[in-house]
């Protein structure tokens, strides 16, 4: 289930690259991939420690993210050469944090709030237990409570930051919500009625937030998309069976993400009046280079 729900985020943050949120979706892609990689990043560093953690971030997406910088940089100016706009102007003093496409930004990001998650449940962990889970989502409802203040947003002018510092304000609450993921998955392993708690409250949180707050407040979309997680994890247990497509199609989300923001300027044209032709020309365009990329040298870049 978890496989399948990364498949159908990927295929809404494509969607909002291109036009804006799908319905009931409403932007929840970014935060449960956010949230679902850093849990991961502290269920690996359980069983396998901090250093393969970190190795297996750098290699896993450290070394595709500088690939598509470069891929990227090069895009970008022969698109500026053939609009014979100023090839200058595609380079700014900030990318070297992000890329030349703004959307890589997700990579360096992930890499570093994964391994701190890793290392803050490494440093304190003992035998994770209910009572500690509880401990860290108090605390990562509290920090995400206070992020998402808009009275705070707006007093510091935070989404007029220069990118990609709004990009990194907006997911700093995946990191705590992550760690506390990634602490109820490691206890759920030994008693699954864990992760059924677990869904209830965060579902019963969102539900509340949904009623009460709008579709882009920062506390909504990251508790729903946390709830989504939860049960998923929780139906996921009790219905195991796999299909192919899933099996195709989630080990190559992370290089269609790499890759989709050429397909949406190179299908603008023929498709931007369209949305949902446009995002799915684009998903399955940049779904089908990723497999045709997985049969080459390039494989470890996909």
């Amino acid at each position: 289930m978890i496989e399948r729900l990364r498949v159908v985020m990927m295929f809404e943050i494509i969607a909002f690259h291109m036009f804006g949120s799908l319905p009931l979706l409403d932007g929840l892609g970014l935060t449960t991939f956010l949230t679902l990689s850093i849990a991961f990043s502290v269920a690996s560093a359980e069983k396998h420690g901090l250093r393969t953690v970190a190795i297996r971030k750098l290699h896993r997406i450290g070394v595709p993210w500088l690939f598509w910088w470069g891929v990227y940089a090069a895009f970008f100016t022969l698109l500026a050469m053939h609009r014979r706009e100023p090839v200058g102007d595609v380079f700014k003093p900030l990318m070297v944090l992000y890329g030349p496409s703004l959307h890589l930004w997700f990579c360096p990001f992930i890499i570093l709030a994964g391994m701190a998650a890793a290392g803050f449940h490494r440093w304190y962990r003992g035998n994770t237990s209910f009572l500690k889970v509880g401990l860290t989502l108090s605390i990562a409802l509290v920090c995400l409570a206070v992020m998402s203040s808009e009275a705070l947003i707006g007093r510091h002018n935070f989404r007029d930051l220069p990118e990609p510092f709004w990009q990194w304000y907006f997911s700093g609450p995946s990191l705590p919500l992550g760690l506390a993921t990634g602490q109820i998955l490691l206890l759920s392993r030994k008693n699954p009625r864990w992760m059924d708690a677990f869904a209830l409250i965060v579902a019963l949180i969102g539900g509340t937030s949904v009623a009460f707050l709008g579709v882009e407040h920062l506390f909504r979309r990251y508790m729903v998309s946390l709830a989504v997680i939860a049960v998923a994890f929780a139906i996921g247990r009790r219905f195991t069976a796999g299909d192919r497509l899933t099996s195709f199609a989630s080990p190559m989300m992370l290089g269609v993400y790499m890759v989709h923001v050429i397909f949406g300027y190179l299908l603008f044209n023929p498709l931007h009046e369209h949305d949902l032709l446009y995002t799915t020309g684009a998903f399955v365009s940049s779904l089908v280079t990723i497999a045709l990329l997985q049969r080459t040298r390039f494989r470890p870049l996909v």
